[in-house]
């Protein structure tokens, strides 16, 4: 690339990190910058769900629902994970239960290529780096993952860890800045197993709650939404390949929304959208007048128009609405 003398002159006069940001701009190279988490920021958080314990750089928002689309996905699978959204990316820490074991010493190997190549399809990435590891005697493997948006390279890095017929995935994901080495070692090095993997069931009423198995479940909460605008994939979110959960509980006057709160989810493009798109919502006269809805954000290409209000999201109204897009 060639530059003007009179850009090359500028450059000159100023100073050496200034030349290096523009530089990098100029050719297309994202700088090599990494942002640090202040430590007063981690708190050690351990799930009523899940049966471990981890440090995370802020208050996560939970989630027990797979997606069938979902490359770890399989019948009768159960899932756990904690979520913790950042600007410059994101700290997840989840857990998988299967039917059957999955670190029976014959098949170790095998199973954690299978569970590698499963990362890396959900990611649509590839594995730049991996180096097999063990945490409290459990077998993992711990992987980096490169993938392209828009032109530009990031990263996504993952520890896979095997305990019985439990598979734990820490993963942190790069959007513009790398975090710094020292707190994602300080996220991985920090995971610890609690106890068994816990027993419990979806509530009907709220499909991200979780009764305990003894529990009666609440009676499901009947629809009554007469009319609301198609809701939408933030163009933001999608570039950046952006997705995940967000709940909000709801009041209404028995004709519209009149008070919304937030009370899952992090990714603030995200929210706002789910937001907005609530609040167009309208009512039947028996509708109820306080519900939690939980938006789900994926990318696995549009859906078909729902054949009530002909939308391209799948709708299960007032409990759940899940919206797609293409990479």
């Amino acid at each position: 690339m060639l530059f003007s003398s009179r850009l090359w002159d500028s450059l000159m006069r100023t100073s050496p990190s200034s030349v290096l940001c523009t530089v990098c701009l100029l050719i297309g190279v994202s700088p090599l910058f990494s942002e640090t988490i202040p430590k007063d920021k981690w708190q050690k958080f351990s799930s009523e769900v899940a049966g471990f314990s981890i440090l995370m750089p802020g208050d996560p928002a939970e989630s027990i629902l797979l997606n069938q689309m979902n490359a770890f996905y399989t019948d009768g699978v159960k899932s756990y994970e904690a979520h913790v959204s950042l600007d410059a990316g994101s700290f997840s820490a989840g857990e998988l239960i299967y039917p059957q074991p999955i670190d029976t010493p014959s098949d170790l190997s095998a199973n954690l290529d299978r569970f590698q190549s499963f990362a890396a399809k959900n990611a649509h990435g590839r594995v730049v780096n991996q180096e097999d590891v063990s945490v409290q005697g459990m077998p993992g493997r711990r992987i980096s993952l490169a993938f392209e948006i828009n032109g530009t390279v990031y990263t996504m890095d993952q520890m896979l860890l095997l305990k019985e017929n439990r598979l734990f995935r820490l993963i942190v994901m790069h959007r513009s800045a790398r975090f710094d080495t020292e707190d994602i070692d300080r996220f991985f090095n920090s995971f610890s197993v609690t106890g068994p993997a816990k027993e419990w069931k979806r509530s009907r009423a709220d499909p991200n709650e979780v009764v305990d198995k003894s529990e009666p479940e609440p009676a499901p909460v009947t629809t009554g939404v007469t009319s609301l605008e198609c809701p939408a994939y933030p163009p933001s979110a999608r570039e950046a390949h952006v997705g995940g959960m967000v709940r909000i509980q709801v009041t209404t006057n028995g004709k519209k929304v009149t008070d919304l709160k937030l009370v899952g989810g992090a990714a603030p493009d995200l929210a706002q959208a789910a937001e907005q798109n609530v609040r167009t919502w309208k009512f039947a006269e028996n509708a109820p007048t306080k519900f939690t809805v939980t938006y789900w954000y994926v990318l696995e290409g549009e859906y078909e128009p729902d054949p009530v209000f002909n939308c391209r999201a799948k709708l299960e109204l007032p409990d759940k609405v899940e919206v797609s897009a293409n990479w």
